[in-house]
């Protein structure tokens, strides 16, 4: 129902087209009373917290196995110089041959 703070009813259109409600009505604008907004806000902060919650769980969870990649790769290569080189060097040689053929 349309919203008019004037009593009696103002005459405007929407005052003649339906029922005219007034503050004293218990009616706010748009038909919600404020208690479901503050509902509304609660319910959605606790899914936010939990979400985020959830994000900050999930993010240390792959920090820790990256950390974990890392440094198994950094053994690889310690202990691999040589191999390492070759697999390196096989990629760029791959690598530029694709661009190479893309740029004709």
């Amino acid at each position: 129902m349309p919203y008019c703070p004037t009593q009696p009813p103002c005459g405007r259109r929407h005052c003649r087209r339906t029922a005219h409600t007034h503050v004293g009505a218990g009616i706010h604008p748009g038909g919600r009373h404020p208690a479901d907004a503050v509902a509304l806000r609660g319910r959605l902060r606790k899914q936010l917290d939990s979400a985020r919650a959830h994000l900050n769980d999930t993010r240390e969870a792959v920090r820790e196995r990256a950390n974990v990649a890392l440094a198994d790769a950094d053994d690889y290569v310690h202990e691999n110089p040589w191999q390492t080189l070759a697999i390196v060097g096989g990629v760029a040689l791959i690598a530029g041959a694709l661009f190479d053929s893309r740029m004709r």
